[in-house]
């Protein structure tokens, strides 16, 4: 057993908590996301409704530059204040929460997130949005299994359960899945860079 063992088996001894298996993690993100698309969906219809039928709402009747800028802030607001305040009030999110998982103080190893750890947990998930799998693929070079958001906001996810088998690190695994997010993202930037040229090509130009 070597020294990052041992740290990890005194933690999870005298805090109760141990490290959070991925499977979990893959379940409670799993949750996660199709909460946060039911709630994105569920503003977004009312603001279409609202254009589709001309009918006022409290802003008014809706444009449809209003309808485009309201789509794009509700898909960044609404994950944003889901991950915030369920990281600040409940130390979980409604998906870790069913999978039974809690998000601890990093150095502590202690729940109650500070409005700092949670600020930074959520922004930096947010903005890892942009870049599938990435930041999940740090975890499996890591025994403590703690991800890129993790590490940024010094916080770590465990489960109050013992793990099967204890977490070791997993280069092979988190270079595959580091080369799949890699892959992803290069599809997301060409398909950008085709939407522009298509976009700055005047109609009928080609022929």
């Amino acid at each position: 057993m070597n020294s990052s063992e041992v740290e990890t088996k005194l933690i999870e001894t005298n805090t109760q908590y141990f490290v959070a298996s991925s499977w979990r993690r893959l379940g409670a993100l799993g949750m996660d996301t199709f909460f946060i698309t039911i709630l994105v969906m569920a503003f977004i219809s009312l603001v279409y409704l609202s254009k589709l039928t001309d009918s006022p709402t409290v802003f008014g009747v809706i444009s449809s530059a209003t309808a485009i800028l309201a789509f794009v802030l509700f898909a960044i607001m609404i994950p944003f204040a889901y991950h915030l305040f369920s990281y600040r009030y409940w130390s979980c999110t409604p998906g870790k929460r069913f999978a039974n998982l809690i998000v601890v103080d990093a150095i502590t190893h202690k729940p109650g997130l500070s409005w700092k750890h949670s600020s930074l947990r959520t922004i930096s998930l947010v903005i890892g949005m942009i870049f599938p799998l990435i930041p999940q693929s740090v975890a499996f070079f890591r025994e403590d299994r703690r991800q890129l958001f993790d590490l940024i906001a010094g916080t770590q996810v465990m489960q109050p359960t013992p793990r099967p088998k204890p977490a070791r690190k997993r280069p092979f695994l988190g270079c595959c899945i580091a080369l799949l997010g890699l892959l992803s993202l290069l599809g997301q930037i060409g398909d950008l860079a085709k939407r522009v040229n298509s976009a700055a090509v005047p109609p009928g130009a080609e022929n």
